[in-house]
Parts: C-alpha cells; structure tokens; sequence
C-alpha cells in the first residue's frame, strides 16, 4: 500500500497479516506462539487490557478462556476474519517469550473491539464507540494496531476520545510508511498515549513512522509440529530430557514421520544407554529418508554401541559415501576397524577426521597413539 492509497482508516501491517498465519480452515488446525504456553497451563492475574483489532479467535489454544468480553462494531460477526487481531492478542498476551526464560504462569485477561471489516479498513466513528465501551472495562492498556492518515488537528475527535481516559495507557502503531507519513492516532499528543515503531535490530526501521517506544517484532505462529519440537529442543538444550521426550512425543502424535522428532528421540535413548529404543527410532527415520548421512551415522553408532561391527560398518561407510566431510561417521569408522584390529585402515579414517576437522577433540593424540602403535 502506498501513502496515496491510505485515504481511509485501516490496520497497520494487515498487507502482510492472513487468517492462515494462526488457522487454517481447511484442517481446523491453530497455528502456534512460539514458546508461549497453552492457555490451560497459566491463570489470568486480574490485569486487563484492551484490544481494538479485528475480533479474536477464541478458541485458539493459547487464547481460550482468556478473553473476558468482546463486542463487535462492524456488524460482520464478532469472530476474527483475517488473523490480525488474533496475532496482536497473542503477543499482548504473552509478550516475546523467546526473550524471557522464566515460565510464564500469569497472563492478563482481553478485552476485544472488533472495529475492523474484512479488509482491513476502519471507520473512525467505530473506533473512538469503542474506545469508550473498552474503557469501561476495567483496563489499564488498549492497543490500537490501526491508523488514520493526517494530523492530530485533522483527527480532534479520535485524539479526544484517548484524552478522555487519563488512567488508560494507550498503545498506538506509528505504521510503516516512511517517517515523514503521519498516522493517527499515533500522532495524537495525549500524555497517555505511546507510539509503537518497528525496530530492526537496534535501530529504528528506515520505513516506520516515529513514535515513542520501539519494540522488536515477535516471532510468528507456526505449526503445531514445530511449537512441540521447538519446545522440545529448548528443554533437551537444558538437559531436562525428561520433559523433552514428552515433548517430542507430542510432536510425533502430531506429525509421526518428522525426522528431527525421531532423531532427537533417538539421541534420547542413546544418553540412556537404551540402545534398542534409540535403533528403533533412528530406523523409523532411515525408512522416511534413507539418504541422510546424520541418520546413517547414528544408527552406525548405535550397532557399533551393541557391538554389531558387520552393522555399524555398513552405515557408517554409508554415511561418509553420503556425506564425505562427515567427522563423526569417519571417527567411528575408526574404532570399528581398531575393534577388528586393523590399524592401518583405523588410522585412515582419523586421519580423515583430522583433515575435515582439525579441530575434533583429541584427534592429534589419537593419531599419535595409533602411529606408535604401527611402529
């Protein structure tokens, strides 16, 4: 959308927002936060804070039982038609929870105006209704994800009605057509109103109007597949494996052929030593890609923990065949021909390791002993 194009009231960064970023119709499937917890696993604090967007998806996972009232002002039905609004709710909701390591356990509760038709546009009449009706809601923030081209002389009315709640914080979008391009009412000059600026990095976005406050954009929905595994990751990265396996065990009632889910299973098992369970899951991802050096080598590694040297051989020679530069297959090929006492093809393979890393752990000190071994 250009400057010219901006004749009408709209929401702010709705050229780049659909309903299939936090549903999809077809499957019935919500798209996830990722990082922020269901809606389930926390208790509202007895904070409010008001929304005036495109409705909200209620029933979305993270959102459910959070939202305390809504009303719509557009006659179109209270339910969000294009996603903004749920996506605003979500990250007024839980803030970037990839940002903070701490648990989220307390949320505030919503308070939704739907004001926006589906096509993003705005009436501003429909706005200052509900700014009122939101108002008397009990809340302390309402934010405004939206805008009106012009002055705040030009939007007297609009800028009235955030004056009108003193005891209110007022979140405005400052917009994303250029600095000099003004949009109400963000550009209101309420004491209680905060204009919100994109950020890229530390520094203020070339093309975002300029406000107060800058906030870094949040991570966007993805599927339930990777909120489950990315959850996963986070916690087997913390060595809390215990909650990781349950984890990938959702994803895999989600999605049973995600290959990284039935890896990291697998990695599981191996720290456990319960090498059958660790063989069961790096099989199930060999037979959906049979052409991965990763899995090659994993399942190598496993037969040549049980030690099954035929086995562990065959995948692993498999494994560098796939993937040549492959440290890790090549190490362990070592110690498959060192078992069957063959030294002179153990010390090929280390000198492999060495040549495509020269910086593998005690790799210089392992040739070493295999030379004084040779001699």
């Amino acid at each position: 959308m250009t400057n010219s194009d901006f004749s009408e009231g709209r929401l702010l960064g709705f050229e780049t927002t659909t309903l299939d970023e936090v549903f999809d119709r077809d499957s019935g499937t919500y798209y996830l936060y990722p990082e922020a917890p269901m809606a389930d696993e926390v208790q509202l604090s007895g904070v409010k804070w008001g929304m005036i967007d495109s409705g909200v998806l209620r029933d979305h996972p993270q959102l459910k039982g959070l939202v305390i009232k809504e009303k719509d002002f557009t006659g179109e039905g209270i339910a969000d038609e294009i996603g903004h609004g749920t996506q605003v709710a979500l990250i007024g909701t839980y803030g970037d929870p990839t940002e903070d390591k701490k648990p989220i356990l307390q949320v505030p509760g919503l308070i939704s105006a739907k004001v926006a038709s589906r096509d993003g546009t705005v009436d501003k009449k429909k706005v200052i209704r509900a700014i009122h009706w939101v108002a008397k809601q009990g809340v302390q923030i309402i934010n405004l994800s939206l805008g009106f081209e012009g002055s705040a002389k030009k939007h007297q009315d609009l800028c009235k009605a955030i004056s009108a709640h003193p005891n209110i914080i007022f979140c405005a979008a400052a917009g994303n057509l250029g600095v000099g391009f003004k949009v109400c009412p963000a550009s209101c000059d309420a004491e209680n109103l905060v204009s919100v600026s994109e950020m890229i990095g530390e520094e203020l976005a070339p093309h975002s109007g300029i406000g107060d406050v800058g906030v870094n954009n949040p991570p966007a929905p993805v599927s339930p597949t990777a909120y489950y595994f990315g959850l996963g990751l986070k916690a087997a990265k913390a060595n809390r494996l215990e909650q990781a396996e349950k984890l990938f065990y959702k994803t895999i009632e989600i999605d049973s052929s995600h290959i990284p889910t039935l890896c990291q299973l697998g990695l599981i098992a191996i720290s456990r030593q319960d090498y059958d369970t660790a063989l069961e899951k790096f099989m199930q991802a060999y037979e959906l890609d049979s052409s991965h050096s990763a899995i090659m080598t994993q399942l190598g590694t496993v037969w040549l923990f049980k030690n099954n040297l035929d086995k562990a051989q065959l995948f692993l020679q498999q494994a560098t065949k796939a993937d040549p530069p492959n440290a890790l297959a090549h190490k362990n090929l070592s110690v498959v021909w060192y078992q069957r006492g063959d030294l002179q093809n153990s010390l090929k393979e280390l000198e492999l390791v060495k040549k495509v890393d020269p910086n593998y752990p005690d790799i210089n000190q392992q040739i070493e002993h295999l030379k004084e071994r040779l001699r």
